[in-house]
């Protein structure tokens, strides 16, 4: 296991010191709920589970047509960069674009119905592989627009483009995701929702990249099957 950096390490102290002495300085009730509500979002990132189920939600209530292909509707969002977004450099850090397509691609999934199909067989989302080609930084409050398709899709997993463009439609960054499904296959889920399984055949450079990530899974099965021979 790594072990934390000397700065997370104070920070962790600084806030275990802190709580006693707040929860020490305040009698009333009121402040004892101020400090309980302080300490939630001091270790819980709240902000994202609200986000998450408000996805959802907002996905859900703004399905897509259902006689529209999954590879044939694009999901757009207009966000902007806050504060909380910035790095040392003061613009959007490179984990929130990941974190911005996260909760983005969820709302596709919400409102194609995907979402829906795999809770009901107990089946689940996780991120396979991620690629992210940077063009040019977002800065602080610039507004951009996230666009969000299907592009293919094979025995394991789904893959998704996201895009982020400013407002003259420029490609500040463009992500591909690697959807893996649990317990179910994306042909399973598409035949349950009454659409094709056929997957159409994906751009190039996607196509290479998904070569890439097989290429990456054999060698590493390859070496673990070495190590233990």
């Amino acid at each position: 296991m790594g072990r934390m950096s000397p700065a997370s390490l104070i920070g962790v102290a600084a806030v275990l010191a802190a709580l006693p002495v707040a929860v020490a300085l305040c009698s009333s009730s009121s402040c004892l709920g101020w400090v309980a509500a302080a300490s939630l979002f001091l270790w819980i990132d709240v902000f994202y589970f609200i986000r998450t189920g408000l996805a959802i939600v907002m996905g859900m209530l703004a399905p897509f047509p259902k006689d529209q292909a999954v590879t044939e509707v694009e999901h757009l969002e207009w966000s902007m960069v806050l504060p909380t977004d910035l790095d040392f450099m003061g613009h959007m850090n490179n984990a929130r674009y990941l974190r911005e397509c996260d909760l983005t691609r969820l709302q596709l999934w919400a409102r194609l119905g995907v979402v829906q199909t795999i809770s009901r067989q107990k089946g689940s989302l996780v991120a396979g592989a991620t690629s992210v080609r940077f063009r040019r930084e977002l800065q602080p409050f610039e507004i951009f627009c996230m666009r969000s398709k299907v592009l293919t899709w094979d025995e394991k997993a789904f893959y998704v483009e996201h895009r982020m463009e400013d407002r003259t439609g420029f490609v500040r960054c463009v992500l591909l995701v690697k959807q893996s499904l649990i317990r179910i296959t994306p042909t399973e889920v598409l035949k349950q929702m009454g659409h094709p399984t056929q997957p159409p055949v994906a751009p190039k450079w996607a196509a290479l990249w998904i070569e890439s990530n097989a290429l990456s899974s054999a060698s590493l099965r390859q070496e673990a099957t070495g190590k233990h021979a």
